[in-house]
C-alpha cells in the first residue's frame, strides 16, 4: 500500500489525468481502482485500493497540512513532508467524499426522462449496474430498499446509500443516480431515510387502503364521498375536479 501512496505523493503536482496514467496501480498485494483515482484539492488525492479480501479508502497530500479535512484512518508518513491516511470505507468517509465530490450523492431524478430501479441489495452490486447503465440513456436508482429488506441483510438506509457512495466514487460515475426509500408505512421510516440523503421516497398505502372499494356501486362510492370530513371532500374536489 504504502508503495503506492508514495508514487502518488511524487504526482500530486502533476494533473487528474496525468496522476491516472502514471501512478503505480500494484503492490504488495493490492490494486488501484483506476476509475477512483481523484484529486480532493491541489495537494490532495482520494482513490480506493483493493485486495483478495477488502476494500480501503487511500488518501494522500504532500504534507500534513493538506491532507483533505474529514476524512478519517490510519495516517502514516510518506517521503519528505509526504502523508498518507488509510480508512475503511465507512459513513465517516463516505461524508467526506460527498463533501469533496459532490457526484458521490444520491439526486431527485424526477425531472429525468427515463429511470431504473436497481436496488443493489446488498451493496456489492452497484459497479455492475453502473456498466450497464452507462450504455443506456437511463439514469439508475442505485440505493432501494424497503424497511423489510433491511431487517432481512441487517443493513440500515445510511449503509445502503454510504455503499452507492463509495461504488459511484470508485466508478467514477457523474451522471447522478438516485436512492429510494421504499415501501415505507411509517412517518418514522421517512425521517429515518430521508435523513440517510434518500431524496425519493415510495409510500406504501396497504395497511390502511380499502381493497373492497373497488367492487362498490356508483351509489356506495357516492354514499362513502359524502361520509369524508368537510375539509377532506374540498381537498380532493379542488384537486380532482374535472380530471378523467
Amino acid at each position: 500500500m504504502k508503495k503506492i501512496a508514495e508514487s502518488c505523493r511524487s504526482l500530486l503536482s502533476q494533473s487528474e489525468l496525468e496522476l491516472k496514467n502514471a501512478l503505480l496501480k500494484d503492490a504488495d498485494g493490492w490494486h488501484v481502482s483506476d476509475d477512483s483515482i481523484h484529486k480532493a484539492t491541489p495537494g490532495a488525492a482520494v482513490l480506493i485500493l483493493r485486495n483478495d479480501t477488502t476494500r480501503r479508502l487511500l488518501v494522500i497530500a504532500r504534507d500534513e497540512a493538506e491532507l483533505p479535512a474529514g476524512f478519517v484512518g490510519q495516517q502514516s508518513e510518506l517521503s519528505g513532508t509526504g502523508m498518507m491516511l488509510d480508512g475503511a470505507l465507512d459513513a465517516a468517509n463516505a461524508a467526506a467524499l460527498r463533501h469533496y465530490f459532490p457526484w458521490c450523492a444520491p439526486k431527485s431524478l424526477r425531472n429525468e426522462r427515463t429511470t431504473i430501479g436497481c436496488g443493489d441489495r446488498l451493496g456489492l452490486a452497484s459497479r455492475g449496474h453502473i456498466a450497464a447503465a452507462r450504455r443506456f440513456k437511463v439514469s439508475p436508482v442505485l440505493a432501494q430498499q424497503s424497511i423489510r429488506e433491511l431487517a432481512l441483510t441487517g443493513r440500515t438506509f445510511r449503509q445502503v446509500v454510504d455503499d452507492a457512495v463509495f461504488m459511484v466514487f470508485e466508478s467514477d460515475y457523474q451522471s447522478g443516480y438516485g436512492a429510494d426509500g421504499d415501501h415505507l408505512k411509517k412517518l418514522t421510516d421517512i425521517a429515518t431515510a430521508l435523513e440517510a440523503g434518500m431524496p425519493m421516497i415510495t409510500l406504501d398505502l396497504s395497511d390502511v387502503m380499502n381493497p373492497a372499494a373497488g367492487t362498490w356501486s356508483e351509489a356506495e362510492i357516492a354514499s362513502a364521498f359524502r361520509d369524508l370530513p368537510d375539509e377532506t371532500r374540498t381537498r380532493i374536489g379542488r384537486i380532482y375536479k374535472g380530471l378523467s
